[in-house]
């Protein structure tokens, strides 16, 4: 089995439904497989989920490690905007439902 399958192993296992975002770490650059990845999140989990790529070659410099925490910010910063959104949503529907309730 070639790493690339071996990761991507990994990926499926560590899916589940419910994730709210997805960072795919790879030490080069591979468009093959940046697509396998992404269209199996896609699959797995549905559209509208943060995805980002982060390459990653050892030993990190301070350049990478600044890069991957402004990605891991990014990121989160996605996934709570979203959170709000839904919250936001489920307020307004609840409020529709007690207006319509006590017109009656």
């Amino acid at each position: 089995m070639s790493p690339r399958h071996s990761a991507l192993d990994i990926l499926l296992t560590l899916t589940y439904k419910g994730t709210r975002a997805v960072i795919i770490v790879v030490e080069d650059v591979d468009p093959e497989i940046e697509t396998i990845y992404r269209n199996e999140i896609r699959d797995t989990l549905g559209t509208g989920i943060p995805t980002r790529v982060v390459r990653v070659k050892l030993p990190l410099d301070e350049y990478k490690k600044n890069e991957i925490h402004y990605i891991f910010d990014e990121v989160v910063e996605e996934i709570l905007e979203k959170k709000i959104k839904e919250k936001k949503k489920i307020s307004k529907k609840v409020t529709k439902k007690k207006k319509v309730t006590k017109s009656k």
